[in-house]
C-alpha cells in the first residue's frame, strides 16, 4: 500500500510540473516531419522564420512565412501560412 501511494504522488508530481514547463524559442529550431500521405516537413528557424515543404497532386509544395509562441507558450502561430502553394523547383 505504502508503495502505491508512492507511485501515485510521484506520479501527480511528474504530470503537475510537465503541464508549467515553458520552452524557449531556442529549443524549438529545427525541422519537424509528418509522414502519412507523403513525407511534409516544416524547419522553424531563428528569427521566427518557417519554411514548409510538402506534396500535393504530386507536386512540391513550399510554404515560407513567421512564426510566433503565444504569450503562454503553450503553441505555435504561423502568421503566414497559407493553404494555396507555390511550386517549387
Amino acid at each position: 500500500m505504502k508503495k502505491i501511494r508512492s507511485y501515485i504522488i510521484l506520479t501527480l508530481l511528474v504530470l503537475l510540473t510537465s503541464c508549467f514547463y515553458q520552452p524557449k524559442k531556442e529549443e524549438l529550431y529545427g525541422t519537424y516531419i509528418r509522414e502519412g500521405y507523403g513525407p511534409d516537413t516544416i524547419e522553424l528557424k531563428p528569427g521566427e522564420i518557417y519554411i514548409y515543404n510538402g506534396f500535393y497532386d504530386n507536386e512540391k509544395i513550399i510554404n515560407k512565412g513567421s512564426w510566433e509562441l503565444s504569450e503562454n507558450k503553450s503553441e505555435i502561430r504561423f502568421k503566414d501560412f497559407t493553404f494555396g502553394y507555390i511550386k517549387g523547383n
